[in-house]
């Protein structure tokens, strides 16, 4: 079950490249990756703070008219 999970979510040749680079470069991958994920996490809580900031002006609004 989990041969055939890897198989289908990696792609062809993925590993075969994991295992060619060095340990430096592979770190360095694995940290810009992090990082990107850490910053779309961020944009994706701060839009999320905006626009629940909004809805909750509009509400106010509404409540009062």
């Amino acid at each position: 079950v989990c041969r055939g999970m890897i198989d289908h979510l990696a792609p062809p040749g993925f590993f075969s490249q994991l295992q060619a680079m060095d340990y430096e470069q592979l770190l360095a991958k694995y940290s810009v990756g992090v990082a990107r994920q850490a910053c779309f996490s961020t944009e994706v809580r701060m839009r999320l703070e905006y626009e629940l900031r909004g809805r909750q002006k509009l509400e106010e609004r509404c409540a009062q008219q």
